[in-house]
């Protein structure tokens, strides 16, 4: 997968030694993603508000027109990959763009949480079944993302030639989008196979 970046992480007759600097950034990354995904879980709290919020949004999912909850979703997400972007065009964006990105997982670890915490065993249910997987893409979309910016954001730092860069960058970034559209395809994929199978066994 990290072949979309065009980083080649091992590079055909290298040793791990001379490799292993490149990999450890993105190995950090995707460790404090999971730290940071656990701590919102953790740090989660009960609230009565969220299942009803819950059942409202599935019921909404389930009602609206496909097009307008898919717009309205994707349009969240997508406003947070441009910020990447943004950053990834700026010379100390590479500092800041991991912010983000463990920002996200911490507030889909407190939906995890509050999802267990209101409704138990049923909520980490409807997190795996309805969520997760299009959680999984949109976390891979994200790293990619992550990656692509901060070494954008460093290259010109160090004064490398802007435009042919830029365009690398941006054509990395469309298949970013691209995923980012898939993992909410696949969202409401799950809400629309099992979200009235929920509802009515959770929420009657």
């Amino acid at each position: 997968m990290l072949k979309i970046t065009g980083y080649h992480t091992f590079e055909k007759g290298k040793k791990l030694k001379e490799t292993w600097p490149k990999m450890a950034p993105y190995i950090l990354l995707f460790i404090a993603y999971i730290a940071m995904f656990w701590g919102g879980c953790l740090s989660s709290q009960k609230d009565a508000a969220l299942q009803t919020q819950l059942q409202t949004t599935l019921q909404l999912r389930l009602s609206d027109p496909f097009w307008q909850g898919f717009v309205f979703l994707f349009a969240s997400v997508f406003l947070c990959q441009l910020l990447c972007y943004l950053l990834g065009l700026s010379l100390w964006g590479w500092l800041i763009v991991p912010v983000v990105v463990l920002f996200r997982a911490y507030g889909a670890g407190l939906i995890a949480g509050n999802l267990y915490d209101n409704c138990g065993f049923a909520g980490a249910f409807c997190f795996l079944l309805l969520f997760f997987p299009g959680l999984v893409v949109e976390t891979i979309a994200f790293f990619l993302q992550t990656i692509q910016s901060v070494h954008c954001s460093y290259s010109l730092m160090r004064g490398k030639e802007r435009l042919p860069l830029i365009h690398r960058y941006s054509n990395r970034t469309l298949l970013v989008t691209l995923l980012l559209l898939i993992s909410v395809l696949v969202q409401f994929s799950g809400t629309a196979l099992f979200g009235g199978w929920f509802l009515s066994n959770f929420f009657a």
